[in-house]
């Protein structure tokens, strides 16, 4: 800031307090894998781009809202959640050669707002 702007007259304001309880992750799980008897497992080339062992991954995030999003604002408000599972070690990548991504919602009342996740071994 130069000394021509000055700062005087300028207040702070708080941000409005959030209502009602965080949002918060109801449960994280791993589910067994499921094997196919008659399928070949990927290998790095058939993974087009995946995890380095060609390992897949079907993601199953559900939110659980007092009112349902447009899909966009909800598949698009997933990225921070799958980019930590990332981070945490759940997934190996977030691609679409290593995950297969689902997302649904369902509408309840606002004391059971969360977010379930499924993490399924392909």
């Amino acid at each position: 800031m130069n000394e021509a702007q000055s700062t005087e007259g300028i207040q702070a304001v708080p941000a409005p307090a959030r209502r009602g309880p965080p949002h918060r992750v109801k449960r994280v799980r791993h589910a067994e894998p499921q094997h196919d008897a008659g399928a070949e497992p990927l290998d790095s080339d058939q993974a087009e781009g995946g995890s380095p062992a060609g390992a897949r991954y079907r993601l199953t995030i559900t939110r659980h809202g007092a009112k349902l999003l447009d899909i966009d604002n909800g598949v698009g408000g997933c990225k921070p959640l799958i980019d930590a599972l990332r981070y945490e070690g759940l997934i190996p990548e977030d691609d679409p050669g290593t995950i297969e991504l689902i997302f649904r919602q369902r509408k309840v009342k606002a004391a059971d707002r969360g977010t379930e996740i499924l993490i399924e071994t392909l």
